[in-house]
């Protein structure tokens, strides 16, 4: 798909808001909070809530993209497949956030 073409950022709070607004045109994901030590990414209103009660097999896929897209792990919270109000994932925030800049040059 053509989803990396907005996602350049080498700021992770960048990235993620990218990708969160990228998604939220398919129906991924809704929105996104910075908790501090993550960000907390939602989809208020998932494609699959239909068929999602049978297997979860969407929201593995849709994770995935998540996480390939902003370059980190991405932890499935909560779905609506699960049961759940919404589905939720964690994007735990690396010790240097910037990886992209050598350690020699951050002040």
């Amino acid at each position: 798909g053509g989803h990396a073409g907005g996602v350049r950022s080498e700021r992770l709070a960048d990235r993620v808001e990218q990708v969160t607004v990228a998604l939220r045109d398919e129906g991924i994901l809704s929105d996104v909070s910075d908790e501090g030590h993550a960000f907390l990414l939602r989809n208020e209103c998932c494609p699959y809530r239909s068929c999602a009660e049978d297997h979860h097999a969407p929201c593995d896929a849709d994770r995935r993209t998540i996480e390939m897209l902003i370059g980190l792990p991405v932890v499935q919270l909560s779905t609506v497949a699960g049961g759940g109000e919404r589905c939720e994932y964690l994007v735990v925030k690396a010790e240097d956030t910037d990886v992209a800049a050598p350690a020699s040059q951050v002040c």
